[in-house]
């Protein structure tokens, strides 16, 4: 699948240019597919790639734009990036608002990721207080 996707971005690349909007698309279609083959680390660096041409040619408040940069969130929430994913995903939501109006289903599913993801974050620091806690505990029974 990610062949024929490349192949795709490949001959758009070639016809209509690498900052062409459809040619944005597809790379982030890419980027998308990539997540789907758990390549992350791929998929987060292609989404960066697209964000800023997509910034430079449709400006942040474009629905492509903003779509990218909440596929970039979930390339860092997959690469265990917690906060980073929180941060774009808040900055998403506040022009998701702005935009596209507080009744738009994308907000929905925004908060939705923002949900997870604080989730994540409160289990990644109660483990690592649960952690601290034991050793201080293991250490005190030693002395």
């Amino acid at each position: 699948m990610i062949l024929l996707v490349e192949e795709a971005l490949a001959a758009h690349e070639r016809i209509l240019g690498p900052d062409h909007p459809t040619t944005l698309i597809i790379k982030c279609n890419l980027g998308r597919t990539l997540r789907c083959s758990e390549k992350y680390t791929k998929a987060r660096k292609l989404a960066e790639e697209v964000l800023a041409a997509q910034e430079r040619a449709l400006g942040m408040d474009h629905p492509n734009t903003i779509l990218t940069k909440r596929d970039l969130a979930h390339a860092c929430f997959d690469l265990g990036e917690y906060v980073e994913a929180r941060r774009l995903l808040e900055e998403v939501l506040s022009v998701e608002e702005r935009v596209l109006g507080p009744d738009h289903p994308n907000i929905d599913i925004t908060r939705e990721s923002l949900t997870e993801i604080s989730f994540r974050l409160k289990l990644k620091y109660t483990s690592v207080a649960a952690l601290i806690i034991t050793l201080m505990y293991a250490l005190i029974l030693k002395s």
